[in-house]
């Protein structure tokens, strides 16, 4: 069971007009350990009672989990295939050792 699979019950538990505490008990109960922690439940009420009706992460502004693109991959792969030293080159200098 994903993330969002354990939201969508802590909702259903929400509608069913229980508390937090009461949503994380069933869910360990059923569960186990595999259950979220008791404050990202609590965390989820609010939410719910806000009218949220996504159970999947929302946007967050700012720079993305993976802020690599195709292009600048190829672009890095361009210059290590022209200079393959580059790389040996620069762990040296940043180590201080001589480069081989």
């Amino acid at each position: 069971m994903d993330k969002f699979d354990k939201r969508a019950v802590a909702k259903y538990l929400f509608f069913k007009e229980m508390s937090g505490y009461e949503i994380h008990d069933d869910m360990f109960a059923t569960l186990g350990n595999n259950v979220p922690s008791c404050r990202a439940v609590k965390n989820w009420v609010p939410e719910f009672r806000r009218g949220r009706n996504s159970v999947e992460n929302e946007h967050h502004s700012g720079r993305p989990k993976n802020a690599t693109c195709i292009n600048d991959i190829r672009i890095v792969n361009d210059v290590l295939k022209d200079d393959r030293h580059l790389i040996v080159r620069h762990s040296a200098e940043a180590t201080g050792e001589n480069s081989c």
